[in-house]
């Protein structure tokens, strides 16, 4: 059991531009929907796309990057419901772990 808990903390973030064991599989694919908050007439104010729910924060942030016309640097997500910003410290999670 300790060892099993050791392993899935070492996995969070993969290793070497590796994804971590629990993102192997897809899961569930979910639709998410995002509001911007900065004004661009070239881009919808609001827009949504699916995305497994095994893929990492990291997957999301170039996912987003590229519908907003940014880096995946550029971009900060916060979720809605809890008014909680996503630090670059969660970016090895899985989508699913930030529920």
């Amino acid at each position: 059991m300790i060892m099993e808990s050791i392993l899935d903390e070492s996995e969070k973030k993969g290793n070497g531009g590796l994804k971590s064991l629990m993102c192997m599989s897809k899961g569930e694919l979910i639709t998410l929907h995002f509001s911007t908050t900065f004004y661009n007439a070239d881009l919808p104010g609001s827009f949504s796309f699916k995305i497994y729910s095994n893929d990492t924060v990291l997957d999301l942030l170039y996912k987003v990057g590229l519908h907003v016309r940014s880096t995946y640097e550029e971009v900060a997500l916060t979720i809605a419901d809890s008014k909680r910003a996503i630090e670059a410290k969660e970016n090895g999670k899985s989508i699913a772990e930030l529920r």
